[in-house]
């Protein structure tokens, strides 16, 4: 089923495979479309965070992106001809990304493709996401996404609309809901009828008492109540690291087994490798791996892509990351195997250009008297205020949200256990009443 897409998803980004929690290496993974269930719009899962700036506090470096350059491998000539590219990359005073423009190459000239729009609120909570496309003269309203939040800015809705040539036309409804810990319990998926939403789908998560995914499970509306579809059930080693994956299908009131995904980590908790085996009816059986490579930074730097033919292992895809000194990643390429020896049979490649800014003008937690110790940490620290704390929120390099807690209304300090990360610097955002501070974790 979803591993028949293996190789796809790999193309995707080097870290398709990797716990939730692991840096997405490679903004083309979010820039051109991810594979998914209920996967709408690639253009807006895309630009949006492609070019999102990282390390958003005070002081630091973030990576601001100028523009982004995409070739295709020509077969014949045996060389990259132009594909596509991202321009006209505007940000905000927060250094939120507003709007971009992107062309593709005919052959011999840049041509329209289209342009994003994004809107945010005062929290930076993205609010709206605007495609238009190039009809050749003008550019068109295609596809409207507008987001909610609740009080502690988790979001807690999305509306997906169309343009009709006149007026923007409901197409999906996506509403999440959270337990108590802020972690996400269901997605619910309605479709427009013209009139009404109509239930299609829901994803029901479960967790285990520190708070790790355990359980998913995917149900379809029959039109008067939820039916099983797919559920996926995962475990954990010691270091709360994901170890295995097992994916299973409803069928006859029963569930039957379908893939079965296995995880190793090298020492420092970087995964190194992702085994894929698929159910025959009776046994197991080895359909392939993905083998990861990282620098001295932890960074992702290669994805090599293999499958079983039964008495050996065949190379089917590569990815390859370069970084520069602040460990921002400059270039992104892909290889395919034709089957005769390491030949590239087609491929992929992309270079990002940008430069570095401070980060946004947002209050340092020592003006609050807020302390974070021990720091550096191996995971588990305290975070101490003289005020009391509203809500955390704690963000990796890549500006993506790792940790949050809404449940600090009458408490000035806790103990957070990020162990389970990995290692590297974060950013911890607090809540102060309608004050937001900013300070800096290293676990080590």
């Amino acid at each position: 089923m979803k591993k028949i897409l293996l190789f796809a998803i790999l193309a995707l980004s080097i870290n398709a495979f990797a716990q939730n929690n692991q840096p997405t290496s490679s903004p083309i993974g979010n820039f051109r479309g991810r594979t998914e269930l209920n996967a709408r719009k690639p253009s807006e899962r895309n630009l949006g965070q492609a070019f999102k700036p990282q390390t958003p506090y005070q002081g630091s470096l973030i990576q601001i992106f100028d523009s982004a350059y995409f070739w295709h491998l020509d077969t014949l000539s045996n060389g990259w001809k132009n594909s596509a590219k991202d321009i006209n990359i505007v940000y905000d005073a927060r250094h939120n990304l507003t709007s971009a423009l992107s062309e593709t190459w005919n052959g011999s000239a840049w041509v329209n493709q289209s342009q994003t729009f994004f809107t945010y609120d005062a929290n930076n909570n993205r609010t709206s996401f605007i495609e238009k496309n190039w009809n050749g003269s003008v550019w068109v309203n295609t596809y409207q996404i507008i987001y909610n939040y609740d009080a502690h800015n988790t979001q807690t809705s999305e509306l997906d609309q169309s343009w009709n040539d006149s007026v923007w036309v409901n197409t999906w409804r996506y509403s999440y809901t959270y337990n108590v810990n802020n972690k996400r319990t269901n997605d619910l998926n309605q479709y427009w009828v013209g009139s009404a939403w109509v239930n299609q789908g829901q994803t029901i998560y479960a967790y285990d008492a520190i708070d790790s995914l355990t359980c998913k499970l995917i149900q379809s509306w029959n039109d008067s109540v939820w039916v099983n579809s797919y559920q996926s059930i995962y475990t954990f080693d010691v270091n709360n690291k994901r170890t295995n994956e097992l994916d299973q299908y409803w069928m006859n009131s029963a569930w039957v087994n379908a893939e079965k995904d296995t995880l190793t980590y090298d020492g420092n908790n970087n995964l190194i490798n992702e085994l894929y085996q698929s159910w025959n009816g009776s046994a197991w059986v080895i359909a392939g791996k993905i083998t990861f490579t990282y620098d001295a930074n932890h960074n992702q730097i290669s994805g090599l892509a293999q499958s079983w033919n039964g008495s050996a292992w065949v190379n089917s895809q590569q990815n390859n990351s370069t970084y520069d000194a602040n460990n921002f990643q400059q270039s992104f390429s892909i290889k395919y195997w034709n089957g005769a020896g390491t030949k590239v049979a087609s491929g992929d490649s992309s270079y990002y250009y940008f430069h570095t800014v401070l980060g946004i003008n947002e209050l340092t937690g020592q003006n609050a008297g807020i302390t974070v110790y021990p720091n550096p940490t191996s995971g588990k620290f305290t975070i101490a205020s003289k005020s009391i704390i509203s809500s955390i929120e704690v963000y990796n390099l890549l500006g993506e949200l790792v940790y949050s807690d809404c449940k600090f209304s009458r408490q000035k300090s806790a103990v957070i256990d990020l162990s389970d990360r990995y290692k590297g610097v974060y950013v911890i955002k607090i809540y102060i009443g309608k004050e937001i501070y900013n300070t800096k974790l290293v676990i080590q």
